[in-house]
């Protein structure tokens, strides 16, 4: 789950080209893909955060 509460938002741009911005909301993520903290995701930038998200275990109730 990937929740923001910046001014500036998030970019969330995943490798199966789904494409988001959230600013003070949040959001699940799933499989792999970038996280562009306060502007679009850009290669080789300190505002670029790489993601992959793998299923864990299933709870029991």
């Amino acid at each position: 789950m990937l929740v923001d509460q910046s001014t500036n938002g998030t970019f969330v741009q995943s490798q199966n080209g789904d494409d988001a911005f959230v600013r003070r909301d949040s959001i699940p993520l799933k499989g792999q893909g970038v996280i562009g903290l306060g502007r679009v995701p850009e290669p080789q930038s300190y505002h670029t955060v790489e993601f992959i998200c793998e299923e864990g275990p299933q709870l029991s109730p």
